[in-house]
C-alpha cells in the first residue's frame, strides 16, 4: 500500500476547502426558434427551446473538503486524513460524490524491541450516470419550437413517443435512475520483534474488501416504457470481494569483520480470496 508515512514532528491539524464551478466555453451553433421558423425547416409548435442548454448544469458548485492530522514522536507517530467531495457535472444527470479516509501509524515500544505499523485506507464513490452523449446528440436534432415541459403530463415533461430517432432528451435523463456505488477498504498491520544476535521475527496481516452496487430504474412513464408497453423496469446488482493475506517471517543478519554480511530469511505466505455476486 503506497501512502504517506507517519513522521516525527509536532502534531498538526490542517483543513483545506475548495469550491469550483464549470461553464461551457463553446457551444455548437444550431438554429434558434426564429431562424427555424423563418427558413421553414419544420412545423412551428409554439415554443422557443434551447435544447442544448436544457441539458447543462452550468453554475452548479462543486466542493471538496480535506482534514489532515500528522505528527508524533519516536514512540508513536500518526498520519491521518479524511476527504469529502461533491462533484456537480456540467451535464444534468452526471454527478459524483466521494468519501475517503486514511490512517498510517507507527509505534516503537519496549526500547525499540517491538515495532508496530498500521495502515488503513477507505474509499467510497457514488456515481450518478443518467446522462450520456446520445442525449446531447439528440439535443442538436430537436425542433427548437418543441415544448420541453407538459403540465398535463404526470411527469411534468413532454414525453415524446414513437421511436428512438426523436425524443425529449431532458425527459430521457430525468425519468430514470442510474446509480453506482463503489466501496474499498484496505488495511494491513505489521508487528516486528527485534531479537538478540541479529535475529528478528515479523508478521503482516492484510485485508482488502471491495463492494460494488448498482441501482438502475426506469419510470413507467419513460418513453422506452411507453414504446415497449411495459410498466417500467428496475435492476439491482451487487458484488463483493474479500482478500486476506498473512506473511510471517524470521530474519537473520549479522556483519562480521566490518565488511562481511550474512543474511537469511524464512517465512510463510498465505492468501485467500472470497467473492460473491448477485
Amino acid at each position: 500500500m503506497t501512502t504517506k508515512k507517519a513522521k516525527e514532528g509536532p502534531v498538526t491539524l490542517s483543513y483545506t476547502g475548495e469550491l469550483s464551478t464549470e461553464q461551457v466555453s463553446r457551444r455548437p451553433q444550431v438554429l434558434d426558434r426564429d431562424a427555424f421558423v423563418r427558413f421553414g425547416v419544420g412545423t412551428d409548435l409554439g415554443a422557443s427551446t434551447d435544447w442544448y442548454g436544457e441539458l447543462l448544469n452550468e453554475g452548479a458548485l462543486s466542493q471538496r473538503h480535506v482534514v489532515t492530522l500528522s505528527g508524533g514522536g519516536h514512540t508513536a507517530r500518526i498520519y491521518a486524513t479524511i476527504m469529502a467531495q461533491d462533484q456537480k457535472g456540467i451535464a444534468i444527470g452526471d454527478n459524483r460524490k466521494d468519501y475517503s479516509g486514511r490512517i498510517n501509524a507507527n509505534f516503537n515500544l519496549l526500547n525499540d524491541l517491538l515495532e508496530i505499523g498500521l495502515h488503513t485506507e477507505y474509499r467510497e464513490a457514488h456515481r450518478d450516470q443518467r446522462s450520456s452523449s446520445s442525449c446531447f446528440d439528440m439535443a442538436l436534432k430537436m425542433n427548437p419550437t418543441e415544448h420541453v415541459y407538459d403540465s398535463t403530463s404526470e411527469t411534468g415533461y413532454n414525453v415524446l413517443v414513437g421511436g428512438s430517432e426523436y425524443y425529449n432528451p431532458l425527459a430521457e435523463v430525468m425519468l430514470k435512475q442510474t446509480d453506482n456505488v463503489d466501496k474499498w477498504l484496505k488495511a494491513d498491520a505489521t508487528v516486528k520483534l527485534n531479537l538478540p544476535a541479529g535475529f528478528s521475527a515479523q508478521a503482516t496481516l492484510g485485508w482488502e474488501d471491495r463492494q460494488y452496487q448498482q441501482t438502475h430504474y426506469v419510470s413507467a412513464l419513460h418513453r422506452t416504457s411507453l414504446n415497449g408497453s411495459y410498466k417500467g423496469k428496475g435492476f439491482h446488482g451487487y458484488s463483493k470481494t474479500v482478500n486476506v493475506s498473512f506473511e510471517p517471517t524470521i530474519n537473520f543478519m549479522r556483519v562480521f569483520a566490518d565488511d562481511h554480511t550474512v543474511s537469511a530469511v524464512a517465512g510463510y505466505s498465505y492468501w485467500e480470496n472470497n467473492s460473491e455476486k448477485l
